[in-house]
């Protein structure tokens, strides 16, 4: 665990600053925060060694072995406050980081061990709190997706798919995106016949649900065939191209950017399946060669 010092300034912090750390209610819900008792309590935790102060980062580590002694000790409700001032922490420190990946990066094993107290705190909240968590950390797992933390950010998006599914039911619109976004992750894994599986599952649902004309029907298509293409299923991917062409053609008209883009998709498609059945028979042509040559000869010393 790291936390930046920076953030505690002598001065305390300005309004807005104050209304957006909402992270700080998990340590007082009543009381605004005195930045010297919060310093005052920083030191006494370095005078036991509980925790370092790094100079070259400006931040307080503590070691994961004193963070699981520490969190066995509190009671249920102590965890609770914990999660909901963890979340709060991470989803602030996220808007905020920024685009350098130094400051990006700090803040990964922030997230992931803050889904993790969420996720073992799930028994002990209502399903209307747990969708509000789910809301966070559905922003925290697209944000360690962007990194490259595809591990991290699978399980997440596992956990806001099957808490949805059992809340709001496998068909409600906020479930089937959620499984959208989970066969993003399981593609970028490449566990591609997994996600090829839900996205025809995502595709079917929004089909019967939305209609054949909205929008989010029309880029699960064009999602499924990415995936179709990825696999090597050229024909199949064209097939679901084309009538996304088509639909984009008729509802954003020619001119339109994702009417462009779908169109030079459906042509890479079709580059893609000549320059392979070009292959295949430029291979066969070579392979007939071969046995005519090597039977001819052999067909000549027999004759000899």
């Amino acid at each position: 665990m790291a936390l930046s010092s920076s953030g505690y300034s002598r001065g305390g912090v300005d309004k807005e600053e104050q209304r957006d750390w909402n992270w700080q209610r998990g340590l007082s819900r009543e009381v605004r925060i005195d930045i010297g008792v919060v310093e005052a309590a920083l030191s006494a935790l370095r005078s036991f060694s509980l925790i370092q102060y790094r100079d070259e980062a400006d931040n307080y580590t503590m070691h994961k072995l004193v963070q699981v002694w520490g969190y066995e000790r509190l009671d249920v409700e102590a965890r609770l406050a914990l999660c909901r001032s963890a979340s709060d922490f991470v989803v602030v420190s996220i808007s905020q980081c920024g685009h350098e990946p130094i400051g990006k990066s700090r803040l990964v094993k922030h997230v992931s061990r803050s889904f993790q107290v969420a996720s073992e705190a799930r028994q002990y909240v209502s399903d209307d709190e747990c969708l509000v968590f789910v809301d966070k950390y559905g922003k925290c797992g697209d944000f360690l997706d962007t990194l490259g933390v595809r591990k991290d950010s699978r399980t997440i998006k596992e956990f806001e798919y099957n808490e949805l599914t059992d809340i709001l039911g496998d068909e409600h619109p906020d479930t089937i995106s959620a499984m959208n976004n989970l066969t993003v992750a399981l593609s970028r894994q490449g566990h591609l016949d997994e996600a090829a599986s839900m996205k025809r599952e995502v595709v079917e649902k929004m089909r019967r649900i939305l209609g054949d004309e909205h929008p989010d029907t029309i880029t699960a298509m064009n999602n499924l065939a990415v995936t179709l293409s990825d696999q090597g299923h050229l024909d199949e991917a064209a097939s679901m191209r084309r009538p996304v062409v088509k639909k984009r053609r008729r509802l954003l008209r020619d001119e339109h950017p994702d009417t462009t883009t779908a169109v030079n998709n459906l042509a890479m498609i079709h580059e893609r399946n000549q320059s392979k059945k070009s292959s295949i028979l430029g291979r066969r042509q070579k392979l007939k060669l071969l046995v005519k040559n090597t039977f001819g000869r052999h067909s000549s010393s027999d004759g000899m």
